[in-house]
């Protein structure tokens, strides 16, 4: 793992590491919840949640960037 960082409401963790993605997880329960990738599959250098906590970005090795958008923040079903 590369990188472990916190959402900004602390509910989920982003993991990135060396198998190819960003893996999020739910922080009381440790569930696991999505992995995303690059289409290429190069492993992921760094993840960021933006300030919102709306949305992750990932890095990887051949220095492309990725913003995933995730659900809204206060969305009823948002883990």
């Amino acid at each position: 793992i590369r990188k472990v960082i916190f959402s900004p409401d602390s509910r989920r963790l982003a993991t990135a590491g060396t198998d190819e993605g960003v893996k999020l997880w739910h922080v009381a329960t440790g569930q696991y919840l999505l992995e995303f990738s690059a289409a290429n599959h190069v492993p992921a250098t760094d993840c960021e949640f933006t300030p919102e906590g709306c949305c992750l970005a990932f890095a990887t090795e051949d220095q492309a960037i990725h913003i995933i958008r995730l659900e809204e923040p206060h969305a009823p079903n948002h883990p």
